[in-house]
């Protein structure tokens, strides 16, 4: 948003071309309730609404039909753009999609991994993310279910504790590692009944928000 704002859009549709959902920023990892409806074939509009049920701002997007991201496929849903709309400014906004996954009849995120409590599985999983990126390694050591797998390079290591992980905590935390591991939000992660995920499967977490799998940073493919 507006080039330099990093935010998430999770949406699920319902009868009559209707759609409810959350938006967050990056930065604070806080869901903000949307409501709207297609305006058109490929637009949509998204309203968010104040404590008083006034609506405070409105996304006004559009499902793209090429981006040069996506080295000009012709595109479905894959991008919106659009703008971000409030009584007092205007955002633009460009989306990509990240991942589809299943909702239970609830719209749990995460009912695959047999989760009920979005808000504290993301709280477990965030304390193990900060504390990597900060470099706290007590913290993060004491957030792994043991014994926990990790590929470095070429070759699968299991770590059976703290003391194992933490003697390894150089080699795998490297500046470009970390790099990577930053561009993945723990807020509404892709989850199967393996796991949720960051990125590209960079981090994994169990259903208790303990990290279950450390893998090597995969690049973007589009």
């Amino acid at each position: 948003m507006n080039g330099d704002q990093i935010i998430g859009l999770a949406l699920i549709q319902g009868p009559d071309h209707n759609l409810h959902g959350s938006y967050f920023y990056k930065k604070y990892l806080k869901d903000i309730p949307l409501k709207g409806e297609f305006t058109a074939a490929r637009d949509i509009e998204l309203r968010e609404y104040d404590d008083s049920g006034s609506v405070r701002a409105t996304f006004h997007l559009h499902f793209a039909e090429s981006d040069p991201a996506f080295k000009k496929r012709s595109l479905d849903k894959e991008v919106l753009t659009g703008t971000w709309v409030s009584k007092f400014r205007s955002y633009p906004v460009h989306l990509s999609l990240e991942d589809a996954i299943f909702v239970s009849k609830e719209n749990q995120r995460y009912a695959a991994l047999g989760v009920t409590d979005k808000m504290a599985f993301e709280h477990e999983a965030e304390k193990f993310y900060f504390a990597v990126l900060k470099g706290n390694k007590q913290t993060a050591s004491r957030q792994i279910e043991y014994p926990m797998r990790i590929y470095m390079g070429n070759k699968r290591i299991t770590f059976h504790s703290a003391a194992e992980f933490l003697k390894h905590w150089d080699e795998l935390f490297t500046p470009a590692y970390l790099a990577c591991v930053s561009e993945g939000i723990p807020h509404d992660m892709f989850a199967n009944y393996q796991g949720a995920m960051i990125g590209r499967g960079e981090i994994w977490w169990n259903e208790k928000g303990r990290v279950s799998a450390i893998n090597p940073c995969v690049p973007s493919q589009n």
